[in-house]
């Protein structure tokens, strides 16, 4: 079985260097940075061969907000240069049939996330709320949608981050599963 390879790929330069960097510091590999407008894709982007597409922000919307001075963390956060809409339709043509597009959003954006995946052929399977504690309102989901599937979607139970003054018994488990992977 050929190794498996992680692309991370984002559009703007200087987030591909510090990825570079923080590969050589910690001695990474297995992943492949791509600087690259995922509206257009890249070069040989194995295209319907993907198992797996994550992605993390922009959560916000164009001009919604508290937008930095800083034009890296704007881009960063608003869809500036690209939509969630965008990253659908990419996810869309990376992955293969069954394969998966995991998301991280805020709650707000839910209702565009998966109107976003449905007109994409990726079809909302799992939904998470992800609160600091248990005290809080939600302020991240996490949804899994699945290329290709019929419709079902799966709840789970809400995920908190913080206990007194650490990590929930779960959250930490969660990252030390992660270690034990690495």
């Amino acid at each position: 079985m050929p190794p498996q390879v992680t692309y991370a790929v984002d559009i703007q330069e200087g987030a591909i260097e510090q990825l570079r960097l923080g590969m050589e510091h910690s001695e990474t590999s297995g992943i492949v940075p791509v600087c690259a407008d995922l509206k257009e894709l890249w070069d040989g982007a194995p295209l319907g061969r993907f198992d797996l597409v994550t992605y993390n922000p922009p959560y916000k919307v164009n001009n919604a907000g508290f937008q930095s001075a800083i034009t890296a963390q704007r881009i960063a956060r608003h869809e500036i240069l690209c939509t969630i809409d965008d990253v659908c339709a990419a996810a869309e043509k990376l992955l293969k049939f069954g394969g998966r597009l995991c998301v991280c959003n805020r709650p707000e954006r839910l209702s565009d996330v998966m109107f976003a995946m449905k007109s994409h052929n990726i079809e909302p399977k799992r939904l998470r709320m992800v609160s600091k504690n248990a005290d809080e309102a939600p302020w991240l989901f996490l949804l899994e949608g699945k290329k290709g599937s019929k419709p079902f979607m799966k709840i789970e139970p809400q995920l908190y981050i913080r206990s007194g003054d650490g990590f929930t018994d779960e959250l930490q488990r969660i990252y030390d599963t992660g270690k034990e992977q690495v």
